[in-house]
């Protein structure tokens, strides 16, 4: 609906509230007797008369008739005067919320991703944001978990931002996560991958994503997880790229050719896109063939741009692991 639209749309309200009865004479009259099916469309009085964006408008080329710099700039504190006047009224929500869907759930299977929520407001809304991706399936039985998780992994995508500037996380979702960032637009989707039976495709996953506009604390790292299936590191693979806003990392290596007792040893080499090598770190090699870093995830150093791995012995498949800063 256009400006002029809805300005003749507020007059006719207008007309309504007043009481026209088609001879010149106004009656003013109250609607609040009136039942919801029948007031439907009906404007209220502050929505009839308070000052719209025509009526600012026209305040600003009363003000400033030779400057439409000036002009905008006077639109634009009036839009930020009417948020003020809503603000002490408001819990948390922001006014523009009401024009978003901020939650809901899709079913996806492996190689597809859906949209669930999404909320654009105005740069004077930027705030927390709070993001929440759950699984909607409850698995009961152990068997049907197995085969559930073997079908694929369930991942969100994030993009967030303000003013025009928008960037793009991964993350796993796992049995849920919930995390914080600070935008004025977010938009949600959830996504699934394919892991070891690529040809067996099987029932979709049901996720959910929702926003609320609050901070959130979490104890648990956001992670994003790579599975290189049936992958040997012990020749070359190619170097892996480091996902946006990770800054740890984790690899477990499954063992291929290699006995229990004689495990391999991985060596990861954090590289920038010049190939420079700016820092190494080697996984000892363990009785159990799972080498993993007691001590957690390994910081990422500023610079590096992929990963390397390289095993002294064949592997069978490796995951990375990426711990995110959120």
């Amino acid at each position: 609906m256009s400006d002029f639209e809805e300005e003749a749309r507020k007059r006719q309200a207008a007309l309504a509230l007043l009481g026209d009865h088609g001879d010149g004479s106004f009656e003013e009259v109250s609607h609040e007797d009136t039942p919801l099916s029948q007031r439907d469309g009906l404007m209220s009085e502050e929505e009839v008369f308070g000052e719209d964006t025509l009526d600012r408008a026209d305040r600003a080329q009363r003000r400033a008739p030779d400057d439409s710099l000036a002009q905008k700039s006077l639109i634009r504190q009036g839009v930020w005067s009417d948020l003020q006047k809503i603000a002490p009224f408001e819990r948390i929500n922001p006014p523009s919320v009401l024009q978003g869907t901020v939650g809901g759930q899709q079913s996806v299977l492996p190689g597809e991703n859906k949209q669930v929520a999404f909320w654009s407001g105005v740069d004077a809304e930027t705030l927390p944001v709070t993001i929440t991706f759950s699984p909607v399936d409850v698995l009961q039985k152990v068997d049907e978990l197995t085969s559930f998780s073997n079908k694929g992994r369930p991942y969100g995508i994030v993009q967030f931002g303000t003013r025009g500037m928008l960037v793009k996380a991964f993350v796993d979702i796992g049995r849920g996560c919930q995390f914080t960032v600070n935008a004025s637009e977010v938009t949600l989707q959830v996504a699934c991958e394919t892991l070891f039976s690529p040809t067996s495709v099987g029932r979709p996953f049901k996720l959910a994503g929702m926003l609320s506009f609050y901070p959130t604390t979490h104890t648990a790292p956001i992670t994003r997880t790579v599975v290189l299936r049936n992958a040997d590191i012990s020749v070359n693979i190619g170097p892996q790229i480091i996902p946006p806003f990770a800054r740890g990392v984790q690899v477990l290596a499954a063992v291929g050719g290699a006995t229990v007792g004689n495990s391999p040893a991985v060596r990861v080499s954090f590289v920038n896109a010049n190939g420079t090598l700016i820092q190494a770190y080697t996984y000892p090699a363990t009785v159990a063939g799972l080498p993993v870093l007691p001590t957690g995830f390994i910081p990422i150093p500023n610079g590096a741009d992929v990963i390397n791995l390289f095993s002294d012995a064949p592997t069978s498949g490796v995951v990375i692991i990426y711990e995110l800063a959120f």
